[in-house]
């Protein structure tokens, strides 16, 4: 009888599991890998790079497959060589060309946002 009542237990738990983890699969899909990079300024200069979604976003305004700036300054922050950034860049030459336009120590993150607050707010 304890064996049943055992076995029975194993089989609730099992199934509640279950059901757990298709919700965390389902959240994790929805969810798209980003390289978030501030160049430190008064405002920060932020460049945010969606490589699945094939977008730059510079500053949240300025929303392209690539960006190509080639100023003496942006926001008011002197610029040593021009901005060149793709979205299939690897995360190592995207920040070495932001230091290159810069010329500053930069602070990056790597992770994922979800796929609704993307769109809420970029538009993407």
């Amino acid at each position: 009888m304890k064996n049943l009542v055992l076995i029975f237990g194993l089989i609730v738990v099992t199934l509640s599991d279950t059901d757990a983890m298709r919700t965390v699969v389902r959240e994790f899909d929805n969810r798209v890998p980003f390289l978030l990079v501030r160049v430190p300024s008064d405002p920060p200069i932020e460049i945010l790079n969606l490589p699945s979604e094939q977008k730059v976003i510079l500053d949240g305004e300025l929303i392209a497959r690539s960006i190509n700036l080639q100023n003496d300054s942006y926001n008011n922050v002197p610029m040593r060589a021009p901005l060149v950034l793709q979205y299939d860049m690897d995360d190592s030459t995207f920040l070495d060309n932001v230091y290159a336009a810069f010329g500053r120590a930069c602070q990056y993150e790597i992770g994922s946002i979800n796929k609704n607050t993307l769109s809420r707010n970029f538009g993407i």
